[in-house]
Formats: C-alpha cells, structure tokens, sequence
C-alpha cells in the first residue's frame, strides 16, 4: 500500500499583495482579518504572521503581537530580525529580562545587528550592567560611527559612573555628528561636574537656544549663575524653566532658597510648599515657625 502525503497549499502571491494592501492602506482590523482567516488555511506562512503581528501591534495589542512573534520563531528561529522584533515587543509589555534575552538571540545570529547592540546597551544601562552595557554601546559605535544616539548614551554611562572626561568626550563626539539641546545639556552637566563653570554656561545657554521650552536646561543654567553670584539672572532662569513646565521641583526649590536666604521668608513658603525636591516640606515649615504662623505651623505639622 502506497502511503500519500498531503502536500500543504502554497499562499498565491496575489492573496499576500492583496494582504499587505490592506494593511498599508490603513485598513488594519480588515486585515487582522484577513490574516486570521488565511492562516487557517496555510498554518505555517510567516508572511501572514507577520502581517498579523503588525496589525495587533498597530491596536495595541502588543501582547497578541508578542504571541504572533513567538510563533513565527517557532516555525523559524534563526531569523534574527524576528528576535529583534520580538525584544521590541517585550520592551514594550515591560518585560526587560526577557527582552534582553531576545536581543541577545539577535545577535548570536547576526553579530553586525547595529541597532541591537544599541537597545540591548540601553536596557542593560536601566539594569547598572554598566560594564556589558558599555561592550555593546562600542559595538553600535564601532559598526556605525556616525550613530550619535550610542555616543551621548555612552557619555551618559560614563558620566553615572563617575568618569566625566570620558563623558565630556562622547559628548562632543556626539555633538559634532548631531548638535541638539539634549546634548548640549548633557555636556553642560558634566563641565559643571568638573568645575569648569565657564565652559558649562555656555553648554546650557546653547541648549535653551536650540529648545526653548527645555526646563531642565533653564533651571541648570540658572543654579551655575548663581555659583557665580549672578542671582537676578539666575531667579530669570529658573522663572523661565517654571514657565514651561510649571512641576518642575528644581526650579521651586532654588526659588524658594533664593527668597529664603534673602530673609523673603513669605514669599519662599508657596515655591517649598508646592515642591516635593529634597527637604522642601521641612523649609516650607521651618519659614512658617519663623514668621511666627505658630497655628498654620502647628497644623501643617500634625
């Protein structure tokens, strides 16, 4: 007796142009749809998983499209742009061990995979593997040297561990390729960290030039003119930074200290009132005592 094997239907061409039609055209419930209904039929095509994936994620639905991932691994787990896909996925859900542990994958299969060597850095930074973090960010860096993004993150590893020339450098390097506010930011922080004052105002004032509405950067240039006795421009600065993002703690507490430290008691209880910095609380209290507002002193206490 002759044993007969089902051979499993190919997906025509046009079904899968069809398909992808749809998909770019917007029409994307459709053609999760479509998707479903064609995988009933031809249960091991990629290309319909993919495009399923894609239109989860599009929804939303980033743990269906997790699961379509997993699948399309399943059928074929030495595609290391899946992996990737897939380590994008689990970022997303919040699952950074796993992530780490798909981008990995992706890289045992392709070792020149620029951008997962660049993610992996980054949730490898968020975990303090600093040393294997830095490996990988020299890596992107290595493959793609015109990848400004792995030099400031690189910077920005540096200077958390405490080696702020080495900072300073991947900061310029970063700077030359791309300048922008965040980058000049950064350097401006890692200048006044070695206390090159002169060098850091000029940073941070470049950095509010190029992004206006750059909080951190206003506040920062105002705390270095303070350092310098320049406290009108600096109470300008951190007004400025308040005026674009009206939470920002730093900002109101230096405002606070200002007032307070200038024996403007009053007019520092509302900045350490509405801050949560530091021990802003404890001076918002300690002004009320010495303004003898013993009642509201006595309440805020209890």
């Amino acid at each position: 007796m002759k044993i007969q094997f089902k051979q499993p239907k190919l997906l025509p061409p046009s079904e899968l142009q069809a398909l992808q039609q749809l998909f770019q055209g917007g029409r994307i419930p459709e053609a999760q749809a479509r998707a479903k209904k064609l995988l009933a039929v031809h249960p091991n095509e990629l290309a319909l998983y993919n495009v399923l994936g894609l239109c989860q994620q599009a929804q939303g639905d980033i743990k269906g499209a997790v699961g379509s991932f997993r699948k399309m691994l399943a059928i074929n787990p030495s595609i290391a742009e899946l992996h990737f896909n897939l380590a994008v996925l689990l970022t997303q859900l919040g699952d950074a061990k796993a992530a780490i542990a798909s981008y990995r994958k992706a890289l045992q299969l392709k070792s020149t995979f620029t951008v997962a060597h660049f993610n992996l850095a980054v949730l490898l930074q968020n975990a303090h593997a600093f040393d294997e973090a830095t490996e990988h960010y020299q890596q992107a860096i290595t493959l793609e040297p015109g990848f400004y993004e792995a030099l400031g993150n690189l910077g920005t590893l540096r200077q958390q561990r405490g080696q702020l020339a080495a900072a300073e450098d991947c900061y310029r390097r970063a700077l030359d390729l791309h300048p922008d506010a965040r980058g000049y930011f950064n350097l401006g922080t890692t200048l006044y960290d070695q206390g090159e004052h002169e060098q850091a105002l000029a940073a941070f004032r470049e950095a509010v030039r190029l992004d206006p509405q750059f909080a951190d950067a206003w506040n920062n240039l105002g705390e270095t003119l303070r350092d310098r006795g320049e406290m009108d421009e600096a109470i300008r600065c951190y007004k400025h930074a308040l005026a674009v993002q009206a939470n920002h703690d730093r900002a109101k507490y230096n405002l606070g200290e200002f007032f307070c430290l200038a024996g403007r008691l009053q007019e520092a209880i509302p900045y350490f009132e509405d801050c949560q910095f530091a021990d802003a609380q404890d001076r918002a209290l300690q002004c009320y005592h010495k303004t003898a507002q013993f009642e509201v002193f006595k309440a805020k206490l209890e």
